[in-house]
């Protein structure tokens, strides 16, 4: 199966669209999904069956082009100044040759009101303007002779019989026949004309708009790149670039491919696809992705993955096929706009044909022109854009929005599935929690805390354990946070080391002979524990001096900042949240307490299969469920969920399963897709109303129901009225261009959720719990400026954190606040240099 993306021109509405889908599938085409938006369309096909310029030909006999690349897009837009000014001039000087009379406007002789002089000139000049617009006609009448009509049909109709039945009044008043007091409609002809091709330029600007965002993520890839060849440095395009080939990049370069680095070293920020806003170190060994960029530093890396294969690509796929996708509220749209024409052409007929008959049995009132003047708005404010406009535009926007937020949705389906979720289920291990251990609490005996964490950091230095990995990153916290009682500032002798798989480590240091172990181990070795330090439902490590115990270490895997505010806002939404996990029962529990699940919505000990039984479970219940996981073993959950959502940053089997992406993998991310999905959803349901109803109230009052009130319609306004309803739609989705999540209750939840699981209960020892390890806190509250976004938000949080002693920060970007709280006696001036470094002001 073989997929290319081939842009489309001449499709003006849904119609077009319909009719290139029903061609290329009747080709042979697997799949198609046109963009109305961006003008373009990705099919899927057999090669061994069809060649993409097989495809391109079937489009091309229905009545379009199509072609790879870029460059005819370009050209037209290029077209589009000089031809609305040369309508507007032309259509101006008939409007004041026809109507000027009516304003009091000075006559030119012999160009009088309703003189043969005057009528010819409107004639030729509404003949000179159809050639500027000729492609309404040529497209328009081939495609009524092939029986597929489509809004350049409609216009080409009105237009056409305006001038025609103008052209035979100006005749049949040469010969005497006729005077031309009412029946001239070259100021019709014009301005349906003009009109329609001023509302097509404020919509397609309207609609270039809509790409925005996903132009921009387009922006990123580098054009060239730098490499290696025959011994000599040269730049070839990006696209030139072949797996195997030595790229070379520096400072501020924007890397072209995937690839390993090979030699050299750099600092790459990678925020175009983690999120992360600091920088990551790269070595020889790293791998590298292709559109983040060096931030400092000079390297040399061997291109792997090319072109459609980088991770930056596949994303760039993804947000394009989500745009060009259709959702299913869409599919009554489609079904109405395919038949819309015809009916539309029979109603102007009948139209016609019912008031000619008025017209004869009421003995000649009105009149034929009226007959006409009322086929012709029918014709000209019926055209189906904004019916084929209102979910594309709407889909493109919030497609593009959310991807500028890290938030990736893979079609159109899912945004509709988003807005019918009543419970939303996490997992918990890398979803709701950091994914690791963390010391939460020592409790010693004999001996000082600072020096029981220096040596059990030591004892298990060698070793890759989780555990040990837990102990050495809280005893590298407690060095760059501490200012007084701090543990020796030398490197501990350390012999005899030894690990016991699964069980701990020891070693020998200062001649004394230590053991860092769980409780297995310990009761081999037969060291004394106290009971009440075994049944606390956290992970224990013991550490024994020469075969007694001296300190017991509990770790714990926290709950990450934003889980509590995620929960919290999701609740706000009317959602219930659910957990799930293989963890014990107490890890679980204690885990749901931290951010806010309540406990009867908890479910521990399940296995991955397991979890796929309980979403079904609640579907059977008549909830609507989404799965949120990051794992390979929530993959069939997360198939079997109505809306599968994967962290980032999880596992390939994950991402490939789900709906929706959080790129940043942030759980808070959560809540700010179901806004966006259900705002889109709102616009979906607006505009489809609105085009409905402007049909629905506007076809009568063309085709004259409020004749015998004195209102009829011009054919002028009616194309008026037919464009501003698509400049309406448009207009409408980009409104999500603009979106901005906040909390609908206002509220913000404390980030710090563990606090009680720092303190420390027990009466072994005098110090209560990890936080008073470094001392008391302050908390620095500044104003910044310059913070615009989210990732502005983060840039600053972690550009913070990175300073020893800062325990929290929140970033508030309503208030352009940051608070901070950290130890006693920092320097507020750290802070506000680590801000100004990140890029903003500190007022």
């Amino acid at each position: 199966m073989k997929v290319i993306k081939l842009n489309i021109t001449g499709m003006t509405c849904a119609v077009c669209a319909s009719r290139i889908e029903k061609a290329v599938m009747e080709a042979g085409a697997k799949r198609i999904d046109v963009s109305v938006t961006g003008n373009y369309a990705k099919i899927a096909f057999d090669e061994g069956v069809l060649s993409e310029e097989m495809l391109i030909n079937a489009i091309k006999k229905a009545g379009y082009g199509a072609f790879s690349g870029d460059g005819t897009q370009h050209k037209e837009k290029r077209n589009f100044p000089w031809r609305l000014i040369a309508g507007i001039v032309i259509s101006a000087v008939i409007m004041y040759l026809s109507m000027g009379h009516m304003l009091s406007l000075p006559q030119l002789p012999p160009f009088y009101s309703h003189s043969i002089e005057s009528a010819l000139l409107q004639g030729v000049l509404a003949l000179m303007l159809s050639a500027v617009f000729y492609k309404y006609y040529t497209v328009g009448f081939k495609n009524l002779f092939k029986g597929s009509p489509t809004m350049d049909s409609l216009i080409a109709l009105g237009s056409t019989a305006a001038l025609l039945y103008s052209g035979v009044t100006v005749v049949l008043a040469v010969t005497g026949d006729s005077d031309l007091s009412h029946g001239l409609y070259f100021e019709s002809s014009a301005m349906i004309l003009t009109l329609v091709y001023l509302g097509k330029t404020l919509e397609d600007r309207a609609k270039s708009k809509t790409r925005n965002s996903l132009s921009a993520l387009l922006s990123i890839a580098p054009e060239t790149a730098c490499v290696i060849r025959d011994g000599r440095e040269i730049t070839v395009f990006a696209s030139e670039l072949r797996s195997g080939d030595i790229a070379v990049v520096r400072s501020g370069d924007s890397i072209p491919a995937d690839g390993t680095v090979i030699e050299g070293e750099a600092v790459i920020d990678e925020s175009c696809l983690t999120g992360e806003s600091y920088g990551v170190e790269k070595t020889v060994g790293s791998s590298v992705s292709g559109a983040t960029v060096c931030s400092n530093g000079y390297f040399k890396f061997r291109v792997e993955r090319v072109g459609e294969e980088t991770s930056f690509a596949k994303i760039i796929s993804m947000v394009e096929d989500a745009a060009a996708s259709k959702a299913p509220i869409a599919r009554l749209a489609d079904k109405v706009a395919s038949v819309f024409v015809p009916a539309v052409i029979t109603v102007s007929a009948l139209t016609f044909v019912v008031w000619m008959l008025v017209t004869w049995l009421s003995g000649g009132s009105p009149n034929a022109s009226v007959a006409f003047r009322c086929a012709i708005s029918v014709l000209v404010i019926s055209c189906p854009c904004a019916l084929g406009l209102a979910t594309p535009t709407a889909i493109t926007c919030a497609v593009g929005k959310g991807a500028s937020m890290g938030i990736f949705v893979k079609d159109a389906e899912s945004i509709e599935k988003a807005n019918k979720i009543d419970t939303v289920v996490f997992d918990k291990t890398g979803t709701l929690t950091e994914g690791g251990l963390r010391l939460v609490n020592t409790v010693t005996y004999g001996i000082e805390k600072e020096r029981a964490l220096e040596i059990a950091a030591a004892v298990e230095s060698g070793s890759t354990h989780p555990v040990a990995q837990a102990l050495t990153k809280a005893y590298s916290d407690l060095r760059s946070g501490c200012t007084d009682n701090c543990p020796a500032d030398k490197s501990l002798m350390i012999g005899n080391f030894k690990e016991h798989s699964g069980r701990g480590a020891s070693a020998d240091i200062e001649g004394k002979s230590y053991v860092c172990a769980n409780l297995r181990m310990m009761n081999e070795l037969g060291v004394r524990l106290p009971e009440d330090s075994q049944s606390d439902g956290y992970m224990k490590a013991y550490l024994s001096e020469n075969g007694t115990l001296i300190a017991v270490f509990s770790f714990f895997d926290m709950p990450k900042k934003e889980s509590a505010d995620a929960v919290l806002a999701l609740k706000n939404q009317g959602k219930r949240v659910m957990m799930l996990t293989g963890d014990n029962a107490f890890s679980a529990e204690k885990t749901a307490a931290q951010i806010g699940i309540s406990p009867c919505d908890v479910v521990s000990q399940v296995l991955p299969d397991g979890k796929g039984q309980v979403i079904s479970s609640l579907q059977k219940q008549g909830f609507r469920v989404a799965m949120v996981g990051d794992g390979i073993n929530d993959a069939p959950s997360l198939t079997v969920s109505d809306l599968g959502v994967a962290m980032g940053q999880g596992k390939d089997a994950a991402i490939e399963c789900a709906d929706i992406v959080l790129l940043f993998s942030r759980v808070s991310d959560l809540p700010v897709a179901f806004a966006l999905f259900s705002k889109t959803y709102k616009i979906i349901k607006q505009n489809l109303f609105w085009a409905l109803i402007y049909n629905a109230l506007c076809i009568p009052v063309a085709a004259g129901v409020l004749y015998p009130l004195g209102i009829l319609l011009s054919p002028m306004l009616g194309a008026a009225a037919m464009s501003f309803s698509s400049v309406f739609v448009v207009s409408n989705a980009l409104r999500l261009t603009r979106f901005t999540y906040k909390n609908t209750e206002g509220v913000t939840q404390n980030t710090e959720v563990n606090d009680d699981i720092k303190t420390n209960t027990n009466t072994n020892t005098d110090e209560k719990g990890e936080n008073e390890m470094f001392g008391k806190k302050q908390e620095i509250v500044l104003s910044v400026e310059g913070m615009m976004c989210n990732k502005c938000a983060a840039h600053v949080e972690e550009a913070v954190k990175k300073l020893s002693g800062v325990k929290k920060v929140n970033v508030s970007l309503e208030e352009k606040k940051v608070s901070v709280l950290c130890k006693e006696g920092i320097d507020e001036e750290l802070i506000r240099k680590a801000i100004t470094d990140a890029g903003y002001t500190v007022k």
